[in-house]
């Protein structure tokens, strides 16, 4: 299995949350006992190789040929976000015939059965930020922060789609051309009903601590290490998954809150994306355990770290096939797959998460708005 990252580079986020995850779930697989082995096939073993891509869209669709080509991989993670700029990842998907799992948004037009998105879209993202400020009232004079990056001009772009799609009305869009904000987005401060920041946060950690800031919607893409620049402030909030801060907040038993304890012993309290990245190795090797058994054609539905029996060498297609009829409840959320769908989780299995203290707890639900504190 290859995975593609950016260890590297100026692209966020970073990698390094992901690589962690992987080589948790790695490190605890070889704490397992082997599955037994099926139909005469040998017990399956996961190897897997990252490859930093150091913030190149060429290099990943290099490393995506590579992978397929010559590495022979049965699948791969890709830990990057796929921007509408990199127009021929999906024929390269395509050509490659590998079972591909993208763990960050990427956008509702990336067709192909060989994809398989694990995050929500860059369009769900959109409604998910314009549900939110209609639901508080504050849907008008919203701001964009939007640096020079493919990633950050593709949420600009869905998310004035979506608020000229709700007739609110066109957004102010204010452009970084230099690590610091331009003068124009704090004269915006009293007048603008919600920053919408698509860009690294720390480009707007100063303006979210004046007194008269409105409210701060954070990217999905922002780079984990670089939420602790909000901890004291209130009006700063990012979407993720609900179910991981459930888990932590709550330690409820079972493989979310052993993931959450073991990756927060290793490198502090994991992130969506780490938990995502987590998911999409458990999800491949689930799919490739559970191809050869007795129905092929049945849809199957199966907790995160079941176990199941080991099919031995199985064909690409056949294990696209597989992870398309597989429903798992995974670390982040819950992915079921179709041959008609490979997207990624539900509006409602997100949550807008904000500091409290020092820890991160919900503040409201995508799509259905403000949680009432208990």
């Amino acid at each position: 299995m290859t995975v593609l990252l950016d260890l590297s580079g100026d692209r966020r986020p970073g990698g390094n949350a992901q690589r962690d995850a992987i080589q948790l779930w790695l490190d605890q697989r070889q704490s397992r006992p082997a599955a037994p082995p099926s139909a005469g096939g040998p017990p399956l073993r996961v190897r897997t190789r990252t490859v930093d891509v150091a913030g190149s869209d060429a290099k990943v669709l290099i490393e995506l040929r590579r992978a397929a080509e010559e590495q022979h991989a049965d699948a791969i993670i890709v830990g990057t976000p796929i921007t509408p700029q990199l127009a021929t990842f999906a024929a390269a998907a395509d050509l490659a015939k590998v079972p591909i799992l993208l763990t960050l948004p990427a956008s509702d037009a990336l067709a192909s059965r060989w994809i398989f998105e694990l995050a929500p879209s860059v369009e769900q993202l959109a409604r998910a930020a314009i549900d939110d400020v209609a639901a508080r009232g504050i849907a008008r004079a919203n701001v964009q922060l939007v640096p020079e990056s493919a990633a950050a001009q593709t949420e600009s772009a869905a998310l004035s789609l979506e608020a000229a799609r709700r007739q609110l009305g066109p957004m102010t869009v204010v452009r970084f051309e230099r690590p610091e904000p331009q003068p124009s987005a704090s004269q915006l401060l009293a007048t603008a009903g919600a920053f919408h920041v698509l860009g690294a946060p720390r480009d707007a950690a100063a303006l979210s601590r004046s007194a008269s800031a409105p409210p701060f919607y954070l990217s999905y893409l922002t780079d984990p290490v670089e939420l602790g620049a909000f901890r004291d402030v209130p009006t700063a909030q990012w979407l993720g998954s609900r179910q991981v801060v459930a888990t932590t907040s709550a330690g409820r038993p079972g493989p979310s809150a052993q993931f959450v304890q073991s990756f927060g012993e290793r490198h502090g309290p994991p992130s969506t994306h780490a938990a995502t990245a987590y998911d999409a190795i458990a999800l491949v090797e689930l799919a490739a355990l559970l191809e050869g058994t007795a129905d092929p054609t049945a849809g199957v539905a199966v907790p995160s770290g079941a176990p199941g029996p080991s099919g031995g060498t199985i064909s690409l297609a056949r294990l696209r096939d597989r992870l398309e009829r597989t429903t798992f409840a995974g670390i982040a959320t819950t992915y079921a797959f179709s041959a008609s769908s490979h997207a990624g989780p539900a509006l409602d299995d997100l949550a807008y998460l904000r500091w409290t203290g020092s820890a991160v707890a919900t503040v409201s639900r995508a799509g259905v708005g403000p949680v009432t504190p208990r």
